[in-house]
């Protein structure tokens, strides 16, 4: 637009200005239609994105033992890409973090092992992370004391087809969110054809809130979180403190949106082998408002409890960590729905194996046909000779059979003689 223009359509007045701005009619129909097109596509690229899984966001950086790299690198012992994909190859050092410039819950990283790997600090990655690797490899964390969380995800975390130990002993409660080996903030933990192993003991002395493994659901309607799935795996995760708040495996919710459709949280263990250790061994617990129907749940499938008179027991109780009532399920030794969350029927000790397969009956044995009491000999034309007769009976069958072989005999020598 000229100056000139500009000048002239600041000195009209509001209904001049819209009338010497005003299309032809056939614009001002497409304008409308193009308005509302928009507005109707903006509407359903939201749902689609509130309803569809979280997209995958690759890392714009990682930091890799203190050392921050935006463009791939490769060293002796691990390497990355520039994207998604990182590579521990006998790796020893420090810490390794990873996340994007834009924000946080993006910054997703596949990291594949190969032999032992061992990080003195923390993992943790903004987005979502895939842990895998090869029959022998694994991956060792040991925070020292260092932060909360000893692998963290902002994001889902899978864990498939490797070896995790996790350790973490810390006094850190800088932040009151408690500390963890294991955990997933705003979304879920999958454990599949792993083994992995998760300890945490916390010596803070307030009302933090410390865990094995632990899947946190936030305050998102994109995110849902407060899932943890364990399938054909090993699981020992252990929590300790010395506040009583040390829970071993825990699927929580105190600030998710559930009234949309969103899943409870829940923790599933199938095929599994699964010992959970804590003031509170394993919990599915959440805090959702008005919304009671959308409880925790823990479920089995192909595996049972073994620990002698623990099963899964419900739970309406106030929790601290929930700053309210919450309501769940979790292992106990009782019938009733457990009240108070510091209650002595909550099991501190829970063992879960897979089902042992019922071996097949063995079939009876056939019974041997019996005739008579008489048993039967085979001839030679194929006949059942009958047996178990008097010694009498049998010379006088036999001189029979004698006579008639003799009589066979003596007529086909006489028909040879009349040929001649």
């Amino acid at each position: 637009m000229s100056a000139n223009t500009k000048s002239t359509h600041r000195g009209l007045t509001v209904r001049s200005r819209a009338q010497h701005a005003a299309p032809s009619l056939p614009s001002q129909r497409w304008q409308a239609t193009r308005r509302k097109f928009t507005v109707g596509a903006t509407a359903v690229a939201m749902s689609s994105m509130l309803m569809m899984p979280n997209m995958a966001w690759a890392a714009d950086w990682v930091n890799v033992d203190g050392n921050t790299y935006q463009d791939a690198h490769t060293e002796d012992t691990w390497s990355w890409d520039g994207d998604m994909s990182m590579t521990l190859n006998g790796y020893d050092g420090g810490s390794i973090l990873a996340g994007a410039e834009d924000a946080q819950g993006n910054g997703d990283l596949n990291i594949d092992l190969s032999g032992e790997n061992y990080v003195d600090g923390q993992v943790h990655i903004e987005g979502d992370a895939t842990i895998t690797g090869d029959a022998d490899a694994s991956l060792h964390v040991d925070t020292k004391g260092a932060t909360d969380v000893a692998l963290q995800t902002d994001g889902r975390l899978t864990i498939d087809g490797t070896t995790v130990d996790v350790s973490n002993e810390t006094s850190y409660n800088d932040r009151g969110l408690g500390s963890a080996a294991i955990a997933a903030k705003g979304e879920d933990i999958v454990i599949k054809d792993s083994v992995v192993t998760a300890t945490s003991k916390s010596t803070a002395n307030n009302d933090t809130y410390n865990y094995g493994i632990v899947s946190d659901a936030q305050k998102s309607w994109a995110n849902l979180g407060g899932h943890i799935y364990i399938k054909d795996s090993v699981v020992y995760a252990k929590a300790e403190g010395t506040n009583g708040n040390s829970w071993g495996i825990a699927a929580q919710n105190s600030q998710q949106y559930t009234s949309g459709g969103m899943k409870p949280v829940y923790i599933k263990a199938e095929n599994s082998t699964v010992h959970a250790l804590g003031d509170i061994a394993m919990i599915a617990i959440s805090n959702d408002g008005d919304y009671r129907s959308n409880h925790g749940s823990i479920q089995l499938k192909g595996c049972s409890i073994v620990t002698e008179g623990v099963g899964i027991q419900d739970v309406a109780a106030s929790v601290p960590a929930m700053k309210g009532d919450a309501w769940g399920q979790t292992l106990g030794t009782g019938k009733d729905t457990i009240t108070n969350i510091a209650s002595t029927e909550i099991a501190q000790d829970a063992l879960i194996k897979p089902d042992v397969p019922k071996p097949a009956p063995t079939p009876a044995p056939t019974p041997t046909p019996v005739s008579n009491g008489k048993a039967y000999a085979a001839t030679a034309d194929g006949a059942m000779a009958q047996t178990g007769d008097s010694t009498a009976d049998l010379a006088t069958t036999a001189v029979a059979a004698g006579i008639v072989a003799t009589a066979a005999g003596a007529v086909a020598f006489v028909r040879s003689r009349k040929r001649d």
